[in-house]
């Protein structure tokens, strides 16, 4: 499966599927996929007015997926939860990371995208609530 970054708005059709990380604390205090990923929000505007968002809690290792309207940039947003960001580590990025990656090849998907301000995103909060951060 091919897994790719991205710091540049996708050309249609090439991800079939963005995945966005998140700590539940920052959906408890009202998270949007602005905040999370501007970049992701900008590709998958639809994301903001999706019903998955009611429903995800960014519990460790929860998978939500959301579909967006047809002819969209990115048709898929794999909402992955990451759980506290104070008993994060980078072991469990890897392992949620590994569950995104096994479910989108359930769904018969050639790739999955990550946005990288995401990253960006997720390693200031880590910071801020004092937990173990990504390794440079």
């Amino acid at each position: 499966m091919k897994i790719i970054t991205q710091a540049r708005f996708p050309e249609k059709g090439e991800t079939d599927i963005a995945v966005l990380f998140v700590f539940n604390d920052q959906m408890r205090n009202g998270m949007t996929p602005e905040a999370a990923s501007p970049f992701l929000a900008k590709a998958a505007p639809w994301l903001a007015d999706s019903p998955a968002l009611n429903d995800f809690k960014a519990k460790k290792d929860e998978l939500v997926l959301s579909y967006g309207q047809p002819g969209s940039h990115i048709p898929r947003v794999l909402l992955a939860g990451l759980g506290d960001a104070k008993k994060f580590s980078p072991d469990a990025l890897r392992a949620c990371a590994g569950k995104a990656a096994r479910r989108c090849r359930e769904l018969g998907l050639r790739g999955m995208g990550v946005a990288g301000d995401n990253f960006t995103i997720l390693k200031d909060h880590l910071q801020a609530a004092g937990g173990e951060t990504f390794p440079e």
